[in-house]
């Protein structure tokens, strides 16, 4: 036979729902806006204090996931290798550590390809040099190295684990 349920119990099934809708909206608008902010941080239309202000001044309900999508899109970039997403990351809310650790991380990752570029274009001029072709107007490109990228992967591997270890322990205290 069926269940007869009492108007209290449906009131109360209904008011669940509604609830859970809500909560949904919130979240959605939250992440909606959060990854507005950290687009809008990376395209340059704002520093990384207004990035962290649009954050703040989401609904209560809003701000943590505002949080989180704004702190994934700005690791993603990052580990694309987007150093601007660094002030980004310091301006928000966060773990102060795991935000250091990160930006240590990530500065080991650009010294290290900077390094590089420079090792290149020395060995790129002094091969030049023993062509004969040499002067003021000699200006090495790095970039056209056609070892560049297995050079830049073996120099930038450490780098990148601890980059990837770091950006998960940050991502791991928003959850």
């Amino acid at each position: 036979m069926a269940e007869i349920k009492s108007s209290i119990e449906i009131a109360m099934e209904r008011a669940a729902a509604l609830e859970g809708r809500a909560s949904d909206e919130a979240k959605d608008e939250g992440e909606k806006h959060g990854k507005a902010a950290a687009r809008r941080l990376l395209d340059d239309d704002v520093d990384a204090a207004a990035m962290a202000e649009l954050i703040q001044a989401r609904p209560e309900n809003q701000r943590s996931y505002a949080l989180k999508a704004a702190v994934e899109l700005l690791l993603e970039a990052l580990m694309s290798g987007d150093d601007r997403t660094l002030d980004g990351l310091e301006a928000l809310p966060l773990s102060a550590g795991k935000v250091e650790a990160l930006v240590e991380a990530a500065r080991g990752r650009f010294e290290a390809a900077g390094e590089l570029y420079t090792k290149l274009a020395g060995e790129m001029s002094q091969d030049l040099a023993a062509m004969g072709i040499s002067g003021s107007a000699v200006s090495p490109n790095p970039i056209a190295n056609p070892e560049l990228q297995a050079r830049m992967r073996q120099a930038l591997s450490g780098h990148m684990g601890r980059m990837q270890e770091a950006a998960e322990a940050l991502f791991d205290t928003l959850k």
